[in-house]
């Protein structure tokens, strides 16, 4: 099978080859240096690879909103997509979506809603789609665990719910959601969940899909 780009076998080494800003060779050249030592196409890898980013992410069936593509995704932040590939893979994009009406790479989805307000007040519901959890599940559970959050009035009348930066840090340093601990454990649901069930392991302050970071420290190692 030929090599699809051709600076993948011998003259790309680093992210940035000559053409990393057209999609097809941009990630035919990075699964090829990431998949296969003898610089050919082996697409039994780059499925492991589509398979491995799509660890965790959530199904989207129309992709709406702030879900873009990887190359849509690498225009926006002015990166190449095996840069956004990175960035997925060691969790500093960590809202992806599988786009269902896509196989492929066309399928793995990127949320950027949250790019460029790491250090602002988020909404209730921004940060729980974010970690997968419905936004009632998070209100209920911040309430009893007694976790910092901002009520800010707005415009029209009424209490929004906000979370700032040391927010969302005080609920991370205490605990995980199903779908972020499957990412960072690289397991799928199904394995996290009889995991978790074997060790008797249950989810934390009467939630659904919220775990006490302690109780799964090994996971996370």
């Amino acid at each position: 099978m030929p090599v699809l780009c051709t600076q993948a076998s011998t003259k790309c080494s680093t992210l940035r080859c000559p053409d990393s800003r057209v999609k097809a060779c941009s990630i035919a050249c990075f699964t090829i240096r990431m998949t296969s030592p003898h610089g050919r196409w082996d697409p039994l890898a780059t499925q492991r690879l589509i398979d491995d980013l799509l660890v965790g992410a959530m199904p989207v069936y129309v992709a709406m909103h702030d879900w873009c593509s990887l190359a849509e995704a690498a225009s926006r932040l002015q990166l190449t997509v095996p840069e956004v590939i990175e960035r997925i893979r060691d969790g500093r994009l960590p809202r992806v979506g599988k786009y269902l009406q896509r196989s492929g790479f066309a399928s793995v989805l990127v949320n950027l809603g949250h790019v460029g307000q790491e250090g602002e007040a988020v909404s209730l519901a921004v940060f729980a789609s974010s970690e997968g959890l419905r936004t009632a599940e998070l209100a209920t559970f911040i309430r009893r665990m007694g976790l910092p959050f901002r009520r800010i009035r707005g415009p029209r009348g009424g209490d929004h719910l906000r979370l700032t930066a040391t927010d969302r840090q005080a609920f991370h340093d205490r605990f995980i959601s199903f779908r972020t601990l499957g990412g960072k454990a690289r397991m799928d649901w199904d394995s996290l969940r009889q995991r978790l069930d074997a060790r008797g392991i249950v989810p934390a302050g009467g939630s659904a899909r919220i775990y006490d970071r302690s109780h799964v420290a090994d996971l996370l190692a």
